[in-house]
């Protein structure tokens, strides 16, 4: 079934829509005749989509008349940071990008704002904080070397550098007296284990020529690129506005020549196919008009304990239900397996099924992640008792 939204959540959407609807816009502050608008603040700053929003006030003036003084400033004061921001990034690509081609390092630019140019009218109009590139694995160590003589340094957090090596799958370099240049470095698209089975020389072989500022770069090829952000909404647990709303903006830019078929095909490759299927299920559920009477019954089942509030700020122990219910449908693990292995995690699970703090007392650590786990797990055991009556409602 469709998501029944809030008022102010509806009225999110349809400002974020490619082209909002003045009458929807309507309906949904005069509908059941309250609107908070402190309530929508609060949804609009959590979920990270201010930049659209400040990019369709600025172009829209009937949209500016709908929204209070205070809550308009506001909006369009941080999306002037933007595009100061924007425009920081865009002197990035011009310095990092040519290093990289000047060592013979090839590299594609995801997202960001060459992404943002396509599909959203201008980079400015979508959140930038870092510079995404991805090399061939064998040329990670050389692309490091470039960004450390451009004065980068190794971002470590919580975790070291061979942790992530192990089960991510990029690192992040940062300039530390300036604040906003960033660098993801990839060297996969995917999380151990699941990038075991993805050739990224291939992403380089099918990738295409572009331009952004004046300087050459290289992007993903259309289906690679879709099937790239349907990966990144599935790591958010499929809760992300901000990635729903990329993955959104680029079917309707360009994606929607692509058939269904050929889009589950492209994730099979990936191996990512039921991650796709429940990707467009997702989408035509919070965007579209119609039912999900038509949906694969894996994506039903799989969508049936999500909630509309889930896309407009999730908590800590919504958050951990929602990774752990994805983990079980898509952690390609035997039922049994993956009960055994929430109650005594190897490291593998837990670096794609827990935050760790590697900071905090072993036990203290293990006995935490025991209670949270075997609390989630009861409420997965509810929600499966009444899954059924959900469906057949």
């Amino acid at each position: 079934m469709r998501f029944h939204l809030h008022n102010e959540q509806a009225f999110l959407r349809e400002v974020l829509r490619k082209a909002p609807a003045a009458g929807a816009l309507g309906h949904s502050l005069r509908e059941g005749g309250r609107f908070d608008w402190d309530y929508f603040e609060t949804i609009l700053f959590a979920t990270r989509v201010v930049p659209t929003v400040a990019g369709a006030l600025r172009s829209n003036e009937g949209l500016r008349g709908l929204f209070p003084p205070p809550l308009l400033k506001r909006v369009l004061e941080e999306g002037e940071k933007n595009i100061a921001r924007a425009l920081m990034k865009e002197k990035e690509i011009g310095e990092v990008l040519p290093a990289l081609a000047g060592e013979g390092i090839p590299c594609i630019l995801l997202k960001g704002l060459p992404f943002g140019e396509r599909y959203f009218g201008d980079g400015a109009n979508r959140e930038v904080r870092d510079l995404d590139l991805l090399v061939p694995p064998e040329k990670l160590r050389a692309a490091e070397a470039v960004l450390g003589d451009l004065g980068y340094s190794l971002f470590e957090g919580v975790f070291s550098r061979s942790h992530y090596r192990r089960h991510h799958f990029h690192v992040v370099y940062a300039r530390r007296d300036q604040s906003v240049d960033v660098v993801e470095l990839h060297w996969n698209l995917l999380y151990q284990p699941e990038s075991l089975g993805l050739d990224v020389n291939s992403l380089f072989q099918n990738s295409r020529p572009g331009e952004y500022g004046g300087v050459p770069i290289r992007l993903l090829s259309p289906l690679d690129e879709i099937i790239c952000f349907c990966a990144s909404l599935r790591m958010s647990q499929f809760t992300s506005l901000k990635r729903l709303l990329d993955l959104y903006r680029l079917l309707e830019g360009g994606g929607s020549e692509y058939g269904r078929d050929a889009l589950l095909e492209k994730g099979g490759e990936w191996g990512l196919r039921r991650e796709v299927a429940i990707s467009l299920g997702l989408l035509e559920r919070f965007w579209g008009d119609g039912d999900s009477a038509g949906e694969p019954r894996e994506v039903r089942r799989f969508l049936s304990p999500y909630r509309p509030a889930d896309f407009f700020g999730v908590g800590q122990g919504r958050e951990i239900l929602l990774r752990l219910w994805s983990g079980f449908h898509l952690g390609h693990r035997s039922h049994l397996r993956f009960l055994y292995r929430l109650l005594v995690p190897d490291e593998s699970f837990l670096a794609t099924m827990y935050y760790c703090d590697e900071g905090r007392t072993r036990w203290r650590r293990r006995l935490r992640r025991f209670f949270a786990g075997f609390w989630s797990l009861l409420q997965l055991m509810l929600h499966w008792a009444i899954a059924g009556l959900r469906e057949i409602r």
